[in-house]
């Protein structure tokens, strides 16, 4: 996965299978990834990836074995997909085989 900048160039980049995590070193702010939102928030684990967009959609992908991806199953992602539509994140975090997330609402899911 990638994710571009409003410039046109790279910002952050992982392996398909999410091993490999890197920011590039940049001065970009805002880095699009889709054209009406903004990645605002995001967290990796040692499998797993979310993000919270700037319209507070959450999306995560990844090894979904223990239920970490949040979809309510355990079958692995390879692109971002919505997690609990309807609700609205403010944060996320991400680590081993658990994702925990905070709602506009200020709760803990």
């Amino acid at each position: 996965m990638t994710l571009t900048s409003l410039d046109g160039s790279d910002v952050i980049s992982s392996t398909a299978n999410q091993s490999r995590f890197f920011i590039k070193d940049t001065t970009v702010v805002h880095p699009v990834v889709s054209p009406t939102s903004f990645l605002t928030q995001f967290s990796t684990g040692s499998a797993t990836t979310c993000v919270v967009l700037s319209d507070g959609v959450l999306k995560c992908w990844g090894l979904n074995t223990f239920g970490q991806v949040g979809d309510g199953t355990t079958i692995d992602k390879t692109i971002p997909t919505v997690i609990d539509t309807g609700i609205l994140y403010s944060s996320v975090g991400t680590s081993g085989g658990t994702t925990c997330g905070i709602t506009t609402t200020n709760v803990l899911k």
